[in-house]
């Protein structure tokens, strides 16, 4: 009835408007969940949005907040933050000062409702310049700040949560610098009795903020992050803690600054960081692999300066020689983060020439027997189409494998008949 365009005429006239406040108070979860989230249509539009105002809908709906159903929190937060995307009348009503004075009231209330609207600010708060200054004006930022000062673990990793949803913007960023939060984040790095979990959610934050962009890592990075990353790298005291450490330098690697960074000032720290590829845990390869697979598909970076950080990656035997023994292993992770990888490097005409300049690396990507997992198959099949994409394929690979190369593609990813039906396809061509 409610669906569509006539169901949304439906939800606003005449005959709803009394029944909406019903729904949104009303004690049955059902009822107050499939009420918000036909009001949630309306945060779509300037004229719905308006609706809500003038049928004065806002404070009902941001009471849900404090509901003790998460899915009415989740949808009703969604309807929120929507209203400040949608227009600017949205975000007039967010801020207005009697929407803000109940949010400050419910914050006051309990320790769950403060951290419902604090996550619902700091994901405000990377709308737009405007939004961010608004949070900023009317407190909740500080608050988010301010929320990191506690033993509690759990209210700890919440506060780092918001602190990274904050930083989604740059503004956020260079306001943690400025208030000295990301001098503290190093210290709970430095504290040797501080929690597994916050140490790995921080190294995450990190990493995750950093590899935003070249600003998002330059300001960040004004406080000296790398020396503790190096140090958790070098002790592999932590299995948990060394696979946090290479995620972030993955991500931090994705920005030219980031990676010409640690190959200027810490190039100890980017051998130790590669050197995992020989790690006898196979999370951490995988880990690597998938890090390698983040930094050669940045478009940032230069394509020479991947080809050096390529080789460098193993020289005895050769970084492509350890893919391909990678590809024969057993381990199912192990083998779709190489492939991943493999992807990535495909684009570059330096790739192909690394690929053939391995004996069998070609040969086992076009042999259908060497993975019959769906997602295997799935795999060389990208990386040949990826192959077979650059110009210089042809020259590089030669005509017959080339050839191949074509007749694999014609022929799908899931083709598995016999080999003579491939010669018989390859004359045809």
């Amino acid at each position: 009835l409610l669906s569509g365009d006539k169901g949304y005429k439906l939800l606003t006239s005449e005959e709803f408007k009394t029944a909406l406040p019903v729904g949104v108070n009303i004690k049955n979860d059902k009822i107050r969940y499939f009420t918000i989230s036909q009001l949630a249509r309306c945060a779509d539009s300037k004229a719905g949005i308006q609706f809500l105002k003038e049928n004065g809908l806002i404070i009902p709906i941001v009471n849900l907040l404090s509901d003790s159903n998460i899915s009415i929190v989740e949808k009703t937060t969604g309807l929120l933050i929507k209203l400040c995307k949608t227009d600017s009348l949205g975000v007039e009503i967010l801020f207005s000062e009697d929407v803000i004075k109940k949010f400050k009231e419910m914050m006051t209330q309990s320790e769950v409702n403060m951290f419902r609207i604090l996550h619902l600010f700091a994901a405000v708060s990377n709308i737009s310049a405007d939004t961010f200054q608004r949070c900023y004006n009317a407190k909740f930022l500080h608050e988010i700040i301010n929320s990191l000062n506690t033993d509690d673990i759990l209210q700890k990793l919440n506060s780092i949560e918001l602190l990274e949803e904050m930083c989604k913007i740059h503004s956020g960023v260079e306001l943690l610098h400025s208030v000295g939060t990301t001098k503290k984040l190093l210290e709970y790095l430095k504290d040797s009795d501080e929690t597994e979990l916050v140490l790995n959610r921080i190294i995450r934050f990190i990493g995750n903020v950093a590899g935003r962009g070249e600003a998002f890592f330059t300001t960040l990075f004004q406080t000296p992050y790398l020396d503790v990353i190096h140090n958790f790298l070098s002790e592999e005291e932590n299995d948990t803690l060394v696979e946090s450490c290479i995620t972030a330098l993955g991500s931090i690697c994705t920005s030219h600054s980031g990676l010409s960074f640690i190959v200027k000032n810490d190039p100890k720290l980017l051998t130790l960081f590669l050197e995992y590829i020989g790690d006898s845990d196979v999370v951490l390869r995988t880990s690597l692999l998938y890090s390698l697979f983040a930094i050669f598909s940045s478009s940032s970076i230069p394509s020479n300066e991947l080809h050096d950080l390529y080789q460098k990656i193993s020289h005895h035997p050769p970084t492509t020689r350890i893919l391909l023994d990678f590809l024969r292993s057993p381990f199912f992770d192990l083998r779709n983060a190489v492939f991943a990888f493999m992807k990535a490097v495909a684009k570059f005409d330096w790739g192909i020439k690394e690929f053939n300049q391995c004996p069998g690396m070609l040969e086992y990507l076009l042999d259908r027997k060497t993975d019959t997992t769906k997602e295997g198959r799935e795999n060389k099949y990208e990386v040949i189409q990826q192959i077979s994409k650059q110009g210089s394929a042809l020259p590089v690979i030669g005509g017959t494998l080339y050839q191949e190369m074509l007749t694999y593609l014609k022929l799908g990813a899931h083709f598995m008949g016999n080999e003579n039906a491939v010669i018989l396809e390859n004359k045809a061509l």
